[in-house]
């Protein structure tokens, strides 16, 4: 017979927002137990193991294994929980700081793919300041056997563009006679001090335009670009940027990329 102030298994996995069956689970580990057994061989659990069940759920949230948590519930005191604490508080902040990362990421995945969405063939004419990031010290790190090494480095800093390095610059006095020739790549990042970082996108005026396509046929518009400059009575200047809108992430055929121009004007 029910004592009374106790709860059946069912009422009080109800309560808890689990099931029979983890806390048959957790009574068989040793992890969690009825307080009493009935005479009639049920399991019985009172308001007071509220708190210890919703703290064991909420360390398991954390991704303790449960045979941690039974190991310090076996050697619990004070000192012991305050240890406990202090170690799923640091978790917590590296797992805050990683989310962050990753909702960053998101978030300029998500304004580069509706950029994309708008883009069309027109040019126009832009002011932009000066971006601060990590780029490659050599082609091999661009596009070569040493590309770890510069991705290595971006892991290891606050990246703020998706991807990590989907900007490259290109010299443009290269560009403007039917060749393409990527000096650097760099992923821009959020404020660190300058012994950190360096300019990789110095500030100025810059002919922005989209390319639909390959990679290869890029200076197909970006002599589109040259000219368009020429006829506005505009000189360019010596720096071409690209960013890529539209990866092979979001699409089947290499023909359906976008990708933005940025061609500096002198």
């Amino acid at each position: 017979m029910k004592r009374p102030g106790y709860f059946t298994t069912g009422e009080f996995a109800e309560a808890m927002g689990t099931t029979k069956d983890t806390l048959f689970h957790y009574d068989r580990i040793g992890l969690f137990s009825p307080e009493y057994l009935g005479e009639n061989g049920y399991r019985y659990y009172s308001y007071r193991q509220f708190g210890m069940f919703s703290d064991i759920q909420i360390l398991k949230g954390l991704g303790m294994e449960l045979n941690e948590i039974k190991d310090y519930l076996l050697h619990r005191s004070p000192a012991n929980y305050a240890g406990l604490l202090e170690r799923q508080i640091s978790r917590i902040r590296e797992e805050i700081s990683r989310l962050k990362g990753v909702l960053s990421d998101l978030e300029d995945a998500d304004r580069l793919s509706k950029e994309a969405l708008t883009a069309d063939r027109t040019f126009r004419i832009t002011e932009m300041d000066t971006k601060y990031g990590i780029r490659s010290r050599t082609k091999e790190e661009a596009f070569g056997r040493d590309f770890i090494s510069y991705y290595e480095r971006l892991k290891s800093a606050p990246v703020t563009t998706h991807d990590n390095f989907i900007s490259a610059h290109i010299s443009s006095a290269l560009l403007e006679h039917g060749t393409e020739e990527t000096e650097y790549i760099f992923s821009e990042t959020e404020k660190l001090p300058l012994a950190q970082v360096e300019p990789v996108f110095p500030e100025g005026r810059y002919l922005i335009g989209y390319h639909f396509g390959t990679e290869s046929s890029i200076p197909d518009t970006l002599s589109r670009m040259f000219t368009y400059l020429k006829a506005n009575d505009l000189e360019p200047g010596y720096m071409c940027f690209l960013e890529y809108l539209v990866v092979d992430m979001m699409v089947l055929d290499h023909n359906d990329k976008i990708t933005k121009l940025y061609l500096q004007i002198k």
